[in-house]
């Protein structure tokens, strides 16, 4: 009998946004484009407390998926972890590198985090949902695959609290002493 390892937190976190892709695939059908990781679960740093930043890139967006979606956060199997989601229309993905300006964020309610989904977006992105020749036009254009430089500078910044005396950091290197990714 084969011998199982344990699964990093960023294996579990991704195998979770893979199911989630399915069940968004079925509220949006064929409007679903894609379905990105990012953040520390995509470049293979997360921690056991991490959360999960997704981007899922839409055609026909409207309220009615919106309740449809926050309804799947409900379900047990997405409420134990903190996940975020990002929706966004597929013409800004596609033109990501003309944002939309201030004033267009403010009048469509799906653009309001616009500044933050382009972050994740260009620092590293993994696509767990989306047609291989869709996903590979906008490579190095609307989404890069992840830095684990860039994502590592970014989780020190944020975690590097010197008040604090279980400081992060420490729990980061306690994470490598216990076999998680090095970096």
């Amino acid at each position: 009998m084969p011998i199982r390892r344990r699964l990093t937190p960023s294996e579990e976190r991704l195998f979770l946004a893979k199911k989630f892709a399915k069940d968004l695939e079925k509220i949006y059908g064929s409007g679903l484009r894609a379905v990105f990781v990012c953040g520390s679960v995509a470049a293979n740093l997360a921690l056991p407390d991490s959360d999960i930043d997704m981007v899922t890139v839409v055609d026909n967006h409207s309220e009615a998926n919106t309740k449809l979606v926050d309804e799947l956060f409900k379900t047990k199997q997405y409420s134990s972890l903190p996940m975020g989601n990002f929706i966004i229309p597929t013409e800004n993905f596609e033109a990501i590198r003309e944002s939309p300006t201030p004033e267009e964020c403010e009048k469509k309610p799906i653009l309001k985090y616009w500044p933050r989904i382009k972050r994740l977006l260009e620092d590293g992105a993994v696509p767990v949902f989306g047609g291989k020749n869709y996903l590979k036009k906008f490579l190095g254009v609307s989404f890069n695959y992840p830095s684990r430089k860039k994502i590592m500078a970014r989780l020190l910044e944020l975690y590097r609290d010197p008040n604090r005396k279980n400081s992060s950091i420490k729990k980061l290197k306690l994470a490598r002493k216990k076999g998680f990714p090095r970096f």
